[in-house]
């Protein structure tokens, strides 16, 4: 297991073994990663491999909530974006193969916003979005990014 922390331009890079410990669920080889090192460097860690996906995004798709809630009070930055200038919320809003409403309700919480292209999200995007979840079955999902 490469175990080395790689920077890149947008700060430390997440090793690949973290990112499969993330999807099998195992939090303590995350914990303990998080723990070698500076945690306010890598909370917001990202994976180049993987779109530029974070931590944070990787727990929430793997509904590990108190993992999303540990990084977030660790410092990770609750906008952060991927490499096609999605945020986390924005990603989880449009479903991406599950319904996260658990994890939007964490990330609302903590002031995340919809960022699209690296910007804030317009109205009628907002709209089409509240559609697309409607229409799919997520209402819950719709009414809260709506509020």
């Amino acid at each position: 297991e490469d175990t080395a922390i790689e920077y890149d331009n947008d700060g430390i890079s997440l090793p690949l073994y973290i990112v499969n410990a993330m999807k099998s669920r195992n939090s303590r080889t995350v914990l303990q990663w998080l723990g070698r090192g500076n945690i306010k460097d890598r909370v917001n860690a990202k994976g180049g491999s993987i779109g530029n996906m974070g931590l944070l995004i990787t727990a929430a798709m793997c509904e590990e909530y108190d993992l999303v809630n540990f990084l977030l009070l660790n410092g990770a930055d609750a906008n952060i974006i991927n490499a096609a200038g999605l945020s986390v919320l924005t990603s989880l809003s449009y479903g991406m193969s599950g319904d996260f409403f658990k994890a939007i309700k964490i990330l609302l919480s903590w002031g995340a916003e919809l960022i699209v292209r690296g910007r804030q999200m317009t109205s009628q995007e907002l709209k089409q979005l509240v559609v697309l979840n409607v229409r799919e079955g997520n209402t819950a999902v719709a009414n809260l990014i709506s509020s």
